[in-house]
C-alpha cells in the first residue's frame, strides 16, 4: 500500500513546530536543549516523506511534471530566502567588521546557489571563527535539502519505471544502508564532512520516504496510534534533551530522532496527536516554521554581535519570541503571498524572473566580497584585514606541518624537541623571531589532544594515541639537548600529565621545560578591538573577556604538581607571569610599542605578537634561546 493521499495532516505541522522549537531553544543557549540540533533531522525526515508522497501520488495519477515540481519548490523556498539574505547583508553592513562582512558576502553567494553546506564545510577546520559571526550558517541545511530536491524526483521517476512499490522500497533500503555505512566509515575521521553533506544525510530523507510505503494508522486501532505517537515523541525528546556536542552525530545516533519522527508520521491522528501536535498553536508554529528557521539565526548572531557579551535568561526568551514574531511576519507578507500567488505566469517568464533575482543576489554578495567588506567604514588601526588574517592562518598551517624543517641545521647549536599543539607553534615562532640558536624538531600533538597526547573526546582517542606513539618512537628524542612542552590545557588531568612526563623521561635524561598556558580570550581580539575603538584603554577593556580565572588555576596546579613530582630535571616556565607580570589582569592584546595586534583570533599570536612574546621570555630565560 502506498500512502498517496492528499488530505491535510495537521500532525505534520505539529512535528515542524517541535523541530523549529528545539532549534530555537538550542541556538538561544538553553542548556536543557543541548541536543536541539536534531530539529534539523526531523525536518529532513518530514521532507523525505512529503516529497516522496507527492511525487508518488502524481505519478499514480499521471500528472507529475518536473517543471511544475521545481516551480513549486522555488515558490516555497526562495522568496523568504531572498528576504533573509538582503536583511542579513544590510544589518551586517551596519554592525560587522570588514573581514566578517567580506565573509558574509562570500557565504551569500553559496547560499543563493544552494551550496552553502560546502562553504561552511570548508570553514569547519581548527581556525574556524565560530558560529557567533556567521549569520547564514544555518543555511547549510537548506543547501542539503535543495540538493535533495534536485536529485530525488529523477530517482523516484526512474525507479518507478520498474515494479513501482517493490522497486522503490528496495531502493530506499539500499539508500539507508549505504548512507549509514558511509557515516560509520567517515564519522570518526571526517566528522565535518559527514555533518554537512547530502550522501551522509540521505538515510534521513529515505526514512521519511519509507513512511509512504507503510499504511498509516489513521483509521485503525487508536491504542496503537497513541503508542506510536508517544514513542515517537519520547525518542525526539530524548535526543533533543540528552544529546550534546560530545554525541557522535549524525551516524547511528541520528536514527533516534529520525525513527521518532517516522513513528509519529505513521501513527496518524491519535488522541495524543489531536490534543498536542494538531493543537491550533502547534499547527500555526509549524506553518511559519520555515520563515522562523530562516530569520532566527541571523537575529541571534547580530544581537550577540551588537551586545558583545553573554546573554541572560530574559534575553534568551526575548530572542525566541522575536524570532517567532519576525517569522510570522515573513510568512504572512513574503512566503505565503508568493507561494500561493494565483496569477498565472508562463514557465519561461517565471524562470527568467527567478534567474534575474538569483543574479542580483549573487552580484551583491560578490561585490561585498570584492570590496573586502567596505573597510572605509572604520579607521584602519581598529580592524585586521582579511589578507592579514589569512597570512597568519597560512603561517600557522605551515607551523602545523612542522615548520622547522625549513631551517638549516647547525651542528654547533643545541637540538631541541618541541611537543605540543598550536600553542607550541606560538612558542616556536617566539623563539625563531628572537634569533634562537637552536635546531628545533616539532611534534604536533594536535588540538584534539591535551597533555601532549590524551584525547579530549572519546571519539578522538585513536587519533591521539596513534600520534603519541608515532612521536615517542622518533629518534630525535635521543639526540635532543633539551625538551620544550607547551599546551593550553583545555582539560586539566594532573595524574595523566605526570604519566606523560614519565613516558618522555624514559626516552631522554635531558632537561624538560614545561611552558604553562598563555593568556587566551573568549572573543576574538579583532572583534574586541572593533567593539571598543579606543586604543588608549583597549588592553584594560579586553580583560573582561580573558580566561584568566581558569588559566590561573591551571597554571598554579601544574606548577605545584611539577614541583612535587619525583621525575627529575623538569623545569616549569610560568608563561602567564611572563606575559602579564605580577597582575594577571595586565595582559595585553595590542602592543604598547607599536599598537599592532598581538593575537589574530581568541588565542593565537600574530607574527608581531610572537616576537614580543619571545622578547618577554628571553628577558627572563635567555638560556632557552642558546
Amino acid at each position: 500500500m502506498i500512502d498517496s493521499s492528499n488530505h491535510y495532516k495537521p500532525e505534520i505541522d505539529g512535528l515542524r513546530a517541535i523541530a523549529v522549537l528545539l532549534i530555537l531553544f538550542f541556538h538561544a543557549g538553553f542548556e536543557w536543549a543541548s541536543g536541539g540540533y536534531v530539529g534539523v533531522d526531523v525536518f529532513f525526515v518530514i521532507s523525505g516523506y512529503l516529497i516522496t508522497r507527492n511525487i508518488s501520488r502524481e505519478l499514480k495519477n499521471k500528472k507529475f511534471s518536473f517543471t511544475q515540481f521545481y516551480i513549486r519548490r522555488i515558490k516555497r523556498l526562495f522568496p523568504a530566502l531572498f528576504a533573509t539574505l538582503i536583511i542579513a547583508l544590510l544589518t551586517a553592513y551596519i554592525l560587522f567588521s570588514p573581514a566578517d562582512l567580506e565573509r558574509l558576502g562570500q557565504s551569500i553567494q553559496y547560499a543563493i546557489l544552494s551550496v552553502s553546506n560546502f562553504f561552511f564545510w570548508q570553514e569547519s577546520g581548527y581556525f574556524n571563527d565560530g558560529s557567533e559571526i556567521k549569520p547564514l550558517l544555518h543555511t547549510w541545511s537548506l543547501g542539503v535539502e535543495e540538493q535533495f530536491y534536485l536529485i530525488w524526483p529523477a530517482i523516484i521517476v526512474g525507479v518507478s519505471l520498474f515494479n513501482k512499490r517493490l522497486a522503490l522500497v528496495y531502493f530506499l533500503i539500499i539508500a539507508i544502508t549505504v548512507s549509514l555505512w558511509l557515516n560509520s566509515v567517515y564519522l570518526e575521521t571526517s566528522a565535518s564532512t559527514v555533518f554537512f553533506h547530502l550522501p551522509f544525510r540521505i538515510f534521513e530523507f529515505a526514512i521519511g520516504a519509507m513512511c509512504v510505503f507503510f499504511p498509516n494508522n489513521r483509521n485503525n486501532n487508536k491504542w496503537v496510534s497513541n503508542l506510536l505517537t508517544l514513542a515517537g515523541l519520547l525518542l525526539i525528546g530524548y535526543s533533543g534533551v540528552l544529546f550534546n556536542q560530545n554525541t557522535i552525530f549524525p551516524g547511528l545516533m541520528a536514527l533516534i530522532p529520525c525513527l521518532g519522527t517516522a513513528l509519529i508520521i505513521l501513527s496518524g491522528q491519535s488522541n495524543i496527536s489531536q490534543k498536542f501536535l494538531s493543537h491550533q498553536s502547534m499547527v500555526k508554529i509549524g506553518l511559519i516554521s520555515y520563515s522562523v528557521y530562516l530569520i532566527h539565526w541571523p537575529l541571534m548572531v547580530f544581537y550577540k554581535y551588537w551586545l558583545f557579551n553573554e546573554i541572560e535568561l530574559i534575553q534568551q526568551i526575548g530572542l525566541i519570541v522575536v524570532s517567532l514574531l519576525l517569522g510570522y511576519l515573513m510568512w504572512k507578507y513574503i512566503e505565503k503571498p508568493f507561494r500561493y500567488k494565483d496569477k498565472p505566469v508562463s514557465t519561461a517568464k517565471f524562470y527568467l524572473k527567478f534567474a534575474v533575482l538569483i543574479a542580483a543576489i549573487l552580484l551583491l554578495g560578490y561585490w561585498t566580497q570584492y570590496k573586502k567588506g567596505w573597510p572605509e567604514r572604520y579607521p584602519q588601526e581598529y580592524f585586521m584585514s582579511s589578507e592579514q588574517r589569512q597570512q597568519n592562518l597560512d603561517r600557522y598551517w605551515q607551523g602545523f606541518n612542522e615548520i622547522i624543517k625549513t631551517q638549516k641545521k647547525d651542528q654547533n647549536q643545541k637540538n631541541i624537541v618541541v611537543l605540543g599543539n598550536s600553542h607550541a607553534v606560538d612558542l616556536i615562532y617566539a623563539l625563531i623571531e628572537n634569533e634562537a640558536k637552536l635546531n628545533i624538531t616539532f611534534f604536533n600533538s594536535w588540538f584534539k589532544c591535551f597533555n601532549f597526547g590524551t584525547a579530549i573526546l572519546q571519539q578522538d582517542k585513536k587519533l591521539c594515541d596513534d600520534k603519541r606513539i608515532q612521536h615517542l618512537s622518533n629518534p630525535a628524542w635521543q639526540k635532543a639537548d633539551a625538551i620544550y612542552l607547551h599546551d593550553n590545557w583545555s582539560v586539566l588531568d594532573l595524574e595523566d600529565l605526570e604519566n606523560r612526563l614519565s613516558e618522555i623521561r624514559q626516552l631522554s635524561e635531558v632537561p624538560i621545560f614545561v611552558f604553562g598556558p598563555k593568556m587566551t580570550y573568549t572573543k576574538t581580539i579583532p572583534s574586541i578591538v572593533l567593539s571598543h575603538m579606543r586604543m588608549a584603554s583597549i588592553n584594560q577593556f579586553s580583560q573582561q573577556f580573558s580566561e584568566s580565572k581558569y588559566l590561573n588555576r591551571v597554571n598554579e596546579e601544574v606548577k605545584k604538581m611539577i614541583s612535587k613530582s619525583s621525575i627529575t630535571n623538569i623545569n616549569y616556565i610560568d608563561v602567564l607571569s611572563i606575559q602579564c607580570g605580577e597582575n594577571i589582569n595586565s595582559c595585553k592584546i595590542i602592543s604598547d610599542k607599536t599598537h599592532e595586534f598581538l593575537y589574530f583570533d581568541k588565542d593565537h599570536l600574530t607574527i608581531h605578537g610572537a616576537k614580543e612574546f619571545g622578547q618577554q621570555i628571553k628577558h627572563q630565560y635567555p638560556e632557552l634561546f642558546h
